[in-house]
């Protein structure tokens, strides 16, 4: 185990102050790593995941002296689908394999704890038992493959079982059952060895309990007889409640005592693993390849443009789909790299996997989309089967098409698209049902009552079923209609504000402090760096806490201005995004300037309240420092330095929203030409960032022209610092390009970084 320690006094730096936090848990053997970091005041946790690390060593045995049928060692190398990559002809699992989090259910904390995965690579930390949980497509059984392998290579005796291998000729011979997945498993010259091994040795992984078709009683009696030969069990199920309550603990104690675990989605982090691992096949190095670094973050940002709004499980089977298709370039499948396509896609490779022909795909797709508008229409997501029969005979009878219910509802169900829940059908996915209901207003949108639907929907953005119509619609069609009713959707929120001025606007906030916070750029390699910051995302909530009422009256009345403004930002930058090469330039420059003044607006709004705020905030700390018989001075500094920073946090992420909300090299022209028209610093600070999250975008020149032109401007100082720090940790900057940014932003460089660079000079020599 080897951790980093922090530096808790450094001479050059006295402001920068860390040090280590170790949890450890002698019971369990594992451990916590923290890192706390002075910020001035306090120390905080900077580091505060909840995943918890072994402190056991890997159990190494003698290599296994049971051989593994050949098909079944196919089996466990095999990634479960057809998965192709540009750079190895032939995948198998381990190549592109991720160990997900897994999560203890039994916790009643406020944050449940996570394990990796690996974790119960460890025999010893399956405590003789082991309960996992995971929906459809979650990895199960790829995982239940993974833990298989780690324990026959290190001489263990692992057998798997899938649930519906148990029939009812076992209820009276168990060991049939047991002998079946022998024989399928081990070579034969083994089997005897293996009934006669200690119990300790051999490790049951018994995968999708709920498919067994026996009855509760019987299977709970051949598990009775199956677990008294394995000391160790790992099981796999649906839903673990409802496992624990259909099998009998009664007569399976052991049961009891299984610690339970569901597998998580993929979050942040985990993504940018698979993304990782995904782009070194091949043998690509990010250490010496800056196209390896700018496909990362191309894949990366695709992967969560797809998944971010939580329409598609954030699993591996979806993931892999997804990124095996962007690597690919499969312009036809995902041209212009838009979201929309993407699950498109998802749809016509499910429907090609069942066997539908391509010429059906039309009609298959408008009787999907007519039917998500009568839900939409009905107000409901789910029909009962009678409705559902009397769509079909109305469908086939508009628009004369042979359709016959029982077949296309199974078809459907076959190829992923719908389900049936609680004795209702509905969609399988939230992605496939507003896909689908875009899809019926795209078709449609020239109709009279599809434009004043459309300006309901517009009307109640704030709402995320509407927003998330909207979205889908604007894949569907380019028609000024829906561009333009979203455009002045735009236009009234935060009406009632100019556009935030970065030169009238920022005289208070500069009077309050004598320079920009200073920075510090730890050297770390880009994987590095962006493993922590998604680690972060993952763990970050949005929320703002504030004392003063008449404040949270505002920020409880804007949310559902900030709410609609965000969103009609990103559906019109999405829809630019879509349409980019057959929208012409002025209607794309005119979108991209109403985005900017939007968020410009949106961001003048916000800080309002906090810099008329700012004399009672000073007064509460000077009357604070009074009681406690402290220098009400410090301790009002401290009150405008808070005040500056959290208005400098607002500022960057309004200006990011921006400049995200049109993050296509493919609108770079029109938003120089925008920026260039404007003229403002505002608008030169949105191109800032716009260019700080593009691979090729830092610019030593514009950079030291900006900071030379804000040489006064202390809060303009501080956001252009941020997006350069930015830029360093998530992308791969040659150091002397490094070296003359951090001086021209006066942003401190560690040693460790140039003893680094001093080390890798040498090497070299």
């Amino acid at each position: 185990m080897f951790l980093e320690g922090g530096v808790l006094f450094e001479n050059s730096r006295p402001d920068h102050s860390t040090f280590n936090l170790l949890l450890l848990d002698i019971e369990q053997m594992e451990y916590l790593a923290l890192l706390a970091q002075w910020d001035g005041s306090r120390y905080d946790i900077t580091d505060d995941t909840e995943t918890w690390g072994s402190l056991r060593r890997l159990g190494v045995q003698s290599g296994s002296k049971c051989p593994l049928v050949p098909d079944w060692q196919t089996t466990l190398t095999d990634p479960g689908a057809n998965f192709t990559h540009s750079a190895k002809k032939n995948l198998d699992i381990d190549d592109f394999y991720v160990w997900p989090e897994l999560q203890v259910t039994a916790d009643t904390s406020p944050v449940k704890r996570n394990v990796i995965g690996s974790y119960l690579a460890e025999v010893a930390n399956l405590n003789s038992g082991v309960m996992i949980g995971g929906e459809e497509k979650s990895g199960k059984t790829t995982l239940l493959y993974q833990y298989y392998k780690s324990y026959h290579e290190r001489g263990y005796l692992p057998l798997y079982f899938r649930g519906s291998w148990f029939l009812k000729s076992h209820k009276n011979d168990p060991l049939r059952a047991l002998r079946m997945a022998l024989e399928k498993q081990y070579a034969k010259t083994c089997h005897t060895s293996f009934l006669q091994a200690e119990s300790s040795k051999r490790i049951l992984l018994l995968d999708d309990i709920d498919s067994s078709s026996m009855s509760t009683t019987d299977l709970s009696e051949c598990l009775e007889v199956f677990f008294r030969y394995f000391e160790n069990v790992i099981l796999t199920t649906t839903d673990t409640a409802t496992a624990m309550s259909v099998l009998s603990t009664e007569r399976i104690e052991v049961l009891r005592n299984f610690t339970q675990y569901d597998i998580r989605e993929f979050g942040h982090k985990k993504r940018l693993e698979l993304v990782c691992k995904w782009a070194e096949i091949g043998g690509d190095n990010e250490a010496n390849s800056t196209k390896w670094m700018a496909n990362i973050d191309k894949w990366e940002k695709d992967l969560t443009t797809a998944v971010g709004r939580q329409f598609v499980p954030a699993v591996p089977i979806f993931l892999l789909t997804l990124l095996q298709s962007i690597e690919a370039g499969r312009s036809t499948d995902l041209k212009n790299s838009a979201f929309g396509h993407y699950y498109h896609f998802l749809i016509t490779s499910s429907l090609n996997e069942i066997g539908i022909d391509r010429e059906q795909w039309a009609e298959v797709f408008n009787y999907c989309s007519t039917l998500a508008w009568y839900m939409y229409s009905s107000e409901t997501h789910h029909v009962l089967d009678s409705h559902m029969r009397g769509f079909t005979e109305q469908y086939k009878t508009e628009y004369a098409a042979e359709v016959s219910y029982e077949r296309r509802i199974r078809d459907l169900s076959k190829a992923g698209i719908v389900t049936q829940r609680d004795g209702a059908l509905c969609f399988k996915y939230p992605y496939l049902y507003f896909f689908f209901v875009g899809q019926y207003i795209g078709d449609r949108i020239h109709e009279p009552d599809m434009e004043n639907e459309i300006d309901r929907l517009c009307s109640d953005m704030h709402l995320r079923e509407n927003a998330n119509i909207l979205l889908f619609a604007c894949h569907h069609t380019k028609s000024p209609v829906i561009y333009t009713r979203i455009a002045e959707a735009l236009d009234g929120v935060f009406d009632s504000f100019k556009s935030f001025d970065f030169v009238a606007d920022v005289e208070i906030l500069n009077s309050l402090v004598n320079t920009a916070p200073s920075l510090i750029y730890n050297e770390q390699t880009v994987k590095e760096s962006r493993l922590k910051d998604r680690e972060r995302m993952d763990q970050e909530e949005p929320g703002m806490v504030t004392s003063n009422k008449d404040a949270e009256k505002f920020l409880k009345d804007a949310n559902d201005a900030i709410i609609r403004l965000f969103r009609s930002m990103e559906i019109l930058g999405q829809f630019l995004k879509n349409h980019y090469g057959t929208t012409r330039n002025p209607i794309k420059d005119e979108l991209i300037q109403k985005i900017f003044d939007g968020s410009l607006r949106g961001l003048n709004g916000i800080t309002h309240v906090l810099l008329n705020q700012a004399n009672a905030i000073f007064e509460h700390f000077a009357q604070e420092a009074e009681r406690k018989g402290e220098s009400q001075d410090l301790q009002i500094a401290a009150a405008k330095r808070l005040i500056f920073d959290v208005t400098a946090a607002i500022t960057f992420a309004f200006i990011h929203k921006a400049s995200s909300a049109v993050g296509s090299s493919h609108l770079r022209d029109n938003l120089l030409k925008v920026v260039n028209e404007k003229g403002t610093l505002a608008y030169e600070l949105i191109e800032t960032s716009f260019e700080m999250d593009l691979p090729d975008g830092l610019s030593l020149a514009k950079i030291k022209k900006l900071n030379a032109s804000i040489e006064k401007n202390v809060f303009a100082q501080a956001l252009l610092r941020t997006l350069a720090l930015k830029h360093l940790h998530l992308f791969k900057v040659p150091y002397q390009d490094k070296q003359k940014l951090c001086a021209e932003l006066d942003i401190a460089l560690t040693k460790q970084m140039a003893l680094q660079r001093d080390q890798k000079r040498l090497q070299g020599k």
